[in-house]
This record gives structure tokens, C-alpha cells and sequence, in this order.
């Protein structure tokens, strides 16, 4: 089973319920994928054809407005954002045997990089969302299980967390190196809400 981060956190929360707004969730997919070819081109012409061309009606006109802020955002703390920073998409993988259920769970992670700067930058999509209890799940997540991709950043030398909230175009950055991580029951707990509901 493969689940968001946000859904990650929706379930530390208790909070399965799901959205009335597909709307939201469809545009916050077609955003990180607009992203994922922008950096798998080394070029930000998937986003600038995306804002030029896309019918700004239904869901893609927050994709739309998604992008915008981002390219604003990242043009603003970035001379050349494509070389500065690097684009990571992986799993975290939390194994069926620490579960109650018989499946595993993938915690999909969709964040940048800047390794210059030991600073790990993740996506919002909304002002409701508590970036310190991210901060620490995501810690906990890191450090107790896997991830696929082997070069992912060392846990212990990321300095901060930044994210970027795209529907109101801010920044929040906090330091990471003293974040207390989630501990490992609590997120095999988490874990298990999704996986055994």
C-alpha cells in the first residue's frame, strides 16, 4: 500500500475521513508531476507550458496557481533553482512483519534538496498544517525505516526543514537538527490505522 506523506499525517491525527474536495487532490497530483518533469528535463519548460497552455478551468486552475507560486517562490531564494536543488521522489518502506495487516506501506516522500545548505524542502497546499509535527514525523520516518533511494541525504546532516506553502505563496523554515523524531511505535501505529482500517 502506498500513501502521501499528508495522508501519513492525516492518520497520526486520526483523521481518515476523506475530502469533499477531489478537486484539491487532483491538483495537487498534476502539481507534483508537472514538478517531476520539470526536474527529470533539467529545464522549467514543463511549468512554463503548463501556465501557458493549460485550460485554466476545474482543478487546473489551482495546479495552475500551484505552479506560479512555486516558480515565484523558487526564483525568489534561488539564482538557477534546477541546479541548486535536487528533486527526490521516494518510498519510505515501513515492512508488512512490523504490521498488523498482511501488506506493507509505502510512504511516498516528494521533497528538494539543497545539499549546499543541508536543507530539505517540502510542499504545502494549504495554511493548515503544523510544520513542527512534520517536521518530527517525517524525522522519525527517516531515521527509523528505509527509503528506496539509497542517496537520499544522511538524516543527521540535514541542518533544516523549508517548506514552501503554494496556496498562499509563504515560507516557514525551522531547524531540523534539534527536531525530537516521532517514535518508532507511534508510526507503527500510524501505520497500522492505514494498512488495518
Amino acid at each position: 500500500m502506498e500513501v502521501s506523506l499528508y495522508k501519513f499525517l492525516k492518520a497520526y491525527n486520526n483523521d481518515l475521513k476523506t475530502s469533499n474536495n477531489k478537486y484539491y487532490g487532483r491538483a495537487i497530483g498534476e502539481t507534483y508531476n508537472v514538478i517531476s518533469k520539470t526536474f527529470s528535463k533539467e529545464s522549467i519548460e514543463p511549468i512554463d507550458d503548463y501556465i501557458r497552455t493549460v485550460d485554466t478551468s476545474g482543478f487546473r486552475k489551482i495546479s495552475f496557481d500551484f505552479l506560479q507560486t512555486l516558480k515565484t517562490i523558487a526564483s525568489s531564494k534561488y539564482y538557477d533553482p534546477l541546479n541548486q536543488i535536487q528533486y527526490l521522489k521516494t518510498r519510505i518502506n515501513i515492512g508488512k512483519e512490523l504490521l498488523n495487516g498482511r501488506k506493507k506501506l509505502d510512504v511516498v516522500l516528494q521533497c528538494g534538496i539543497d545539499i549546499s545548505k543541508n536543507n530539505l524542502m517540502i510542499l504545502a497546499f494549504s495554511s493548515n498544517y503544523n510544520l513542527d509535527l512534520e517536521a518530527s514525523m517525517l524525522k522519525g520516518l527517516l531515521i527509523e525505516f528505509p527509503t528506496e533511494d539509497k542517496l537520499f541525504i544522511d538524516v543527521k546532516r540535514i541542518d533544516r526543514l523549508t517548506c514552501w506553502e503554494l496556496s498562499k505563496g509563504e515560507e516557514n523554515v525551522i531547524d531540523f537538527s534539534i527536531v525530537q523524531p516521532t517514535s518508532r511505535n507511534l508510526l507503527i501505529k500510524t501505520a497500522n490505522r492505514l494498512t488495518c482500517p
